[in-house]
């Protein structure tokens, strides 16, 4: 009981997050959509030395250190397009959770991505057979 009535009073004190015509309060804030964030991070400059640590420390678990794939998928020479693979690791799909990266980490990662894994040749690859 003494919870509850705690509770009450700091949803009370608060507005419980309604105006008081009991519409959303408004807080001055924006939010962010996931395609309005992979677009602003696809726009920016990344470092592909740090987006391999960035790779190594978080994904190279589930997509082999190489790309090849492991409980996750291949990447190396999929040729997917960078937004969808940035959306998938910023909100996550199917068995892959969000990544929880920062901006920056993001960053570095999708230029490393790009640079060394997505559109590698997998037939000039010492780690891939093709014959």
């Amino acid at each position: 009981m003494r919870r509850m009535v705690l509770a009450s009073m700091v949803l009370v004190a608060c507005g419980g997050g309604r105006s008081s015509d009991g519409s959303a309060a408004d807080t001055g804030t924006t939010v962010e959509s996931v395609s309005e964030r992979v677009d602003r991070l696809l726009s920016e400059q990344g470092d592909t030395e740090t987006g391999a640590e960035v790779y190594a420390s978080g994904c190279a678990s589930c997509h082999d250190a190489n790309g090849y794939g492991g409980i996750g998928p291949m990447l190396v020479g999929t040729y997917l397009e960078l937004d969808d693979v940035l959306t998938t690791v910023i909100a996550g799909q199917g068995d892959m959770p969000p990544a929880g990266l920062d901006d920056g980490d993001l960053v570095d990662l999708m230029a490393h991505l790009e640079a060394d894994v997505l559109y590698e040749d997998l037939c000039r690859s010492a780690a891939y057979r093709c014959d």
